[in-house]
């Protein structure tokens, strides 16, 4: 009987050691950053398919007229509940032949499903677009 304990105890260490990842959760702040990162990746490699994963309304995913050479996270700004974040972003893109640098973006990413999601807001303002016009 004392054999049976000893085997029963070790094969219960094996199991709880191997849910050991599914029970630890990782910190939300590195889990946004590594899937910002993966976006940012995708985006600066037009990988449609790719970034649709990233979005939470995967239909508005687009790839860019230009290219994006770079981009860097300068800072994550996550709300209270730990289910919002805000992450500022400067892109360097390349467009026509230019290039400009430290074109700052705040994207907005929510917590769905067990995982950060893009969520573009509805009410983005395009600077390239007179607004007068629009109104009429």
């Amino acid at each position: 009987m004392n054999k049976k304990v000893i085997i029963a105890g070790l094969l219960m260490l094996l199991f709880l050691g191997s849910c050991r990842g599914i029970i630890e959760s990782k910190d939300p702040l590195l889990q946004l950053r590594e899937r910002v990162e993966g976006f940012i990746e995708a985006r600066q490699n037009a990988k449609l398919t790719l970034m649709q994963s990233y979005y939470l309304s995967p239909e508005k995913a687009r790839i860019a007229t230009f290219t994006y050479e770079k981009s860097e996270i300068v800072a994550i700004d996550m709300g209270i509940s730990m289910k919002s974040a805000e992450v500022k972003i400067d892109n360097t893109i390349k467009v026509m032949g230019f290039t400009f640098k430290k074109l700052p973006q705040t994207m907005h990413w929510v917590w769905h499903a067990n995982e950060w999601f893009y969520s573009p807001s509805e009410n983005r303002v395009n600077p390239f677009v007179n607004s007068e016009k629009l109104a009429k």
